[in-house]
This record gives structure tokens, sequence and C-alpha cells, in this order.
């Protein structure tokens, strides 16, 4: 495979890692009310990758920046920004209300460079049913599952090359709601990656990308500012 494609195939590889995966999501399944707005920001600092031949984590604090407008009943449209280049895109439609909430949540995002007659671009699309509970005075609970595909392409000098990873992603929190009027969140959160599939394409060939069995782990809080319903 010559650069172009090699340049793919590294993009590919590093998207089944555990912060372009996207595992951490810091969502409850409540959309936030129309005409209203919620924001704050988040850190992830731990992550772990486990894989056949062992376990490796880093410490990196990750921070990201986010906020959300409430657009109609049960539905809202947010973006995050995690200090680099693209936004993510998102939006939350609530299905179910209740002792138990439930929503669907969509996120994507692209980031490109083109210059002269050649260029590179990346996107993310990932689509999670979204389960919680904030009962007053009892334990609550955010879980989340779905799946996050990522796309490459890579042109120049006549070359080009394309690709794509599959991976399952699912996350666990807590959300706290603190103040008098329960409008300040807190919410630390789990959240895993298995990737599913995973290739590269150049000039008509398709070369699939080993290290399929990894798993990535992270950990992090969000911590922000959301009006009651």
């Amino acid at each position: 495979m010559k650069r172009i494609g090699l340049l793919v195939t590294i993009v590919l590889a590093a998207a089944l890692l555990p912060g372009c995966m996207g595992t951490m999501l810091y969502e409850t399944a409540r959309t936030t009310p129309p005409g209203k707005a919620q924001f704050g920001g988040s850190l992830t600092p731990v992550h772990i990758v486990a894989t056949g031949d062992g376990i490796g984590g880093t410490f990196i604090p990750l921070p990201d920046l986010f906020v959300k407008l409430g657009v109609a009943p049960g539905f809202d449209l947010g973006a995050r920004w995690a200090f680099g280049p693209g936004i993510t895109v998102n939006g939350k439609a609530q299905f179910m209300r209740g002792k138990v909430d439930g929503a669907f949540h969509l996120a994507g995002n692209f980031t490109g460079i083109f210059v002269g007659g050649g260029g590179f671009g990346a996107a993310t699309l990932a689509p999670r049913i979204i389960l919680s509970s904030e009962p007053p005075g009892g334990f609550p609970f955010a879980a989340n599952a779905g799946l996050s595909y990522t796309g490459v392409f890579a042109g120049g000098d006549g070359e080009t090359a394309s690709g794509g990873t599959l991976g399952a992603v699912a996350g666990f929190g807590l959300p706290f709601r603190l103040g008098a009027k329960k409008t300040l969140v807190l919410q630390p959160e789990v959240g895993v990656g298995i990737p599913i599939l995973a290739g590269a394409s150049y000039s008509g060939e398709t070369e699939f990308i080993e290290a399929l069995n990894a798993l990535s782990i992270n950990a992090g809080i969000n911590f922000g500012y959301a009006p009651t319903r």
C-alpha cells in the first residue's frame, strides 16, 4: 500500500482508540426544555486499552465544552468542542418519560483539509439509546449503548484511498443534581468501546485492519448547568 493508503490505515487504526471512538456521552435521557439552554464541560482523564497482548493506559485530561438548546418538547440540539479541529453536533429525541426516561441520541462531526489537488477528510456518526432515572431522593443513573462509525478519505498526486471503522460503544454515569433549584449537574461516567470491523481501500483493494480484539475503557466527569423541566 502506498503512502496515501497508509495514511488512511493509520487514521483508522487510531480511531479504534478510546478518544477517537468517542465512548463518552455524558448525557441523560432528559432533553433541554424548549427555549432554554444547557451548557458546561467535561474532563476525560482515564484511557485504557485491553488487548490479547495485555493492558495499557494513559492519564491524559482531555477536556471539552458543550451547549444544548431546547428546540421543541422532547427534542434538543447541541454541539461539543474538544479544543481541536471540528465540532461534534448532536440531537436528542425523548421517547419515554416517567420513572425511567428514554431517548434516542445522534451525534456526528466532520474534519477536513482540502488544498489544491489533494485533501483529507474524516467523519464520525454515532447513534445511541439512553435510559436514565433521576428520582427525588433516590439513586440516579444514566446508561447508554449504540454504535460509532468513522469514515476517512484521502487524496492527492492522483491517488485516493478511503476506509471506515465500526465499533460498539456504551456508558454508565451517575447524574447528580445540585443547588437549591437542582440546575447544577455533576455526572461521573465510565465508557467502553469494542471495535467490530475496520478496513481501508486503495486502488480497488481492501485491507482489513487487525487488532480488533481491543477493549477501550474511558472514565471522566461532566459538569454544567441544566434547567429543570
